[in-house]
């Protein structure tokens, strides 16, 4: 098989608020919000004028604030005890001292740096999109509207406009074609020379291969193509052939075990809350300490990003490190003059992160956040699926295609299990939490883990947790993550308690792109060139190709 160029592999990372595409051949990718602003062809209210950036969509005023309220005060009681078993100073401060101080805080108006002004992005052409960062600086009298091709982590299908399969992978298209051609300067003309690589969920719908196929070979022309899942790719891309990668995102946190370089299906395990909702948490805390920049609007999408940053600058998990101290910050808007503030905080900045550990403090409501691997997925593309083998009356001796969970169920039963063509939610995980339940992700790694098939692979789980991702990387974050992780063991896996290893930053990598660099890496390896589908085997032999080549458990 001759040896692929890494300059000819064009690897692709999709997620639901960042795209990372690059050569294989670079040393980091380009990311990219993941968005596209199409142009509306009759005169709408715009839905981006309606949706509050601070609030999940499930959020209920009085129900959630309740929620959050208690939240917070088991937050307080457990930091209170944490700093009084390790002999931490307890803060001298008080919450109306910190209000007080920022409801005296005047702005101050400074003129914005000539040579790099904040503008915003030039329509004036009438382009039918665009993509990236230059989408969402459009102003909000033009008639563009936003679309977010994934969301929570998986394709952000809806009953909306733009939520058909169809349209997201237009919009796929859109989005790649124009950051392949703008910022790796690689013309679509010359995609026939060029192989990708697209990561995907670890919790996949197998139906959406062939679109992908399609995408990649077909639409785009790319001479090859294969699908890799992120877990795996970052357990490459950090050298651990097994263990626990725990990927916070920012909408979703997945966790899978890996036990050499496979995704072992029944560890699997999505929850619907991410970095986005640590930045609503800390949005809410700022607001109980009277935050000074008061004409923040939750409709505002600029504003949310100003919080993110915020949040991305300043939070922690580090307990020793005294509250009430003062900060700067500065308000950019495009075509106005900046505003720089300074405000005092106390422990908000330790409170947001803990929202992942204690997820009341989310205010999430009656929401399915808990997504685990589907039992029974099939495609009727697919001959060698188990509902084809049934119906048809052929063997199903494990040769032809995977054995299905009961051996000797009737048709209607599999028939009916294998009607849904997406993973499903978990209606019980170990410690009997229900879907509507609300896991937090200590909780969340050891269900994953304590699902692994022998106590060996639990055990080298457990000493090899890789997190990764962007969505919780704040200071400290591995140990804590790992404090906490040994306080929830079973009596099964206490007897590892003392192997227990959580790491966080891998050679001093962005925790971002580990996944990313992985695949770039594998995607050069000799054993991989078996991967690739041609287009015109992926024309020929259509799913049959994708399960024979499939590098994960089809």
């Amino acid at each position: 098989v001759p040896t692929i160029s890494a300059h000819t592999i064009i690897v692709i990372h999709p997620g639901s608020l960042n795209l990372r595409i690059g050569l294989a051949s670079h040393h980091q990718p380009i990311t990219i919000p993941h968005v596209i602003a199409r142009r509306l062809k009759y005169n709408k209210k715009l839905k981006r004028d309606n949706v509050n950036h601070f609030k999940r969509p499930s959020y209920k005023d009085n129900a959630s604030n309740r929620l959050m309220e208690t939240a917070l005060a088991n937050v307080n009681h457990a930091l209170r005890s944490h700093r009084s078993n390790y002999g931490i100073k307890s803060q001298t401060y008080t919450a109306n001292s910190i209000i007080a101080n920022n409801k005296s805080i005047k702005c101050e108006v400074v003129a914005q740096d000539p040579e790099k002004p904040l503008t915003w992005n030039d329509v004036s052409d009438e382009p039918e999109f665009v993509i990236g960062p230059e989408a969402l600086y459009i102003e909000d009298s033009e008639p563009y509207e936003l679309y977010w091709p994934m969301k929570y982590g998986r394709i952000n299908t809806q009953n909306g406009i733009g939520g058909s399969i169809t349209a997201i992978f237009s919009d796929f298209a859109d989005i790649w074609k124009t950051a392949i051609e703008g910022y790796l300067e690689i013309p679509a003309t010359d995609f026939q020379n060029y192989k990708a690589l697209v990561l995907i969920p670890d919790i996949y719908n197998k139906s959406l291969f062939k679109h992908y196929a399609d995408l990649l070979l077909n639409t785009l022309g790319f001479s090859g193509m294969f699908l890799y899942q992120e877990s795996v790719a970052a357990a490459f891309g950090a050298g651990f052939p097994c263990g626990c990668v725990v990927d916070v995102g920012d909408q979703k946190t997945s966790i899978c075990c890996i036990d050499d370089g496979i995704s072992i299906p029944e560890t699997r395990l999505r929850i619907d809350f991410g970095g986005k909702d640590i930045t609503r948490c800390f949005y809410w805390l700022l607001n109980k300490i009277y935050f000074p920049y008061r004409e923040l609007k939750p409709y505002n999408h600029l504003d949310f990003i100003l919080i993110k940053h915020l949040k991305e600058d300043l939070c922690h998990l580090d307990p020793t490190i005294a509250g009430g101290g003062v900060h700067d910050f500065i308000v950019a808007k495009p075509d106005r003059d900046e505003l720089h503030y300074s405000m005092r905080l106390g422990d908000e900045l330790l409170q947001a992160p803990l929202a992942l550990f204690y997820p009341s403090l989310m205010g999430i409501v009656g929401e399915n956040i808990i997504t685990t691997q589907s039992p029974v997925q099939f495609d009727y593309e697919d001959i060698m699926d188990d509902p084809y083998l049934l119906e048809s009356g052929q063997s199903k001796d494990g040769k032809v295609g995977p054995k299905s969970s009961t051996a000797n169920q009737s048709n209607t039963n599999s028939t009916t299990s294998a009607q849904s063509e997406t993973p499903q939610p978990a209606n019980i995980l170990s410690n009997n939490l229900s879907d509507k339940d609300v896991i937090s992700i200590d909780q969340a790694i050891v269900y994953s883990i304590d699902s692994c098939p022998t106590d060996e692979m639990k055990k080298k789980a457990l000493s090899s947790i890789l997190l990764v991702g962007k969505g919780f990387s704040f200071e400290n974050a591995p140990f804590f993550l790992q404090a906490r992780i040994r306080s929830k063991l079973p009596s099964g896996l206490k007897k590892y308690s003392e192997q227990i290893d959580v790491t966080g930053k891998v050679r001093d990598m962005d925790p971002g792109v580990i996944a990313w660099k992985g695949a770039a890496v594998l995607s050069c390896l000799d054993s991989a060139q078996e991967l690739w589908i041609s287009p015109q085997e992926w024309n020929k032999y259509r799913v049959q190709i994708l399960r024979e080549r499939s590098p994960f458990m089809w």
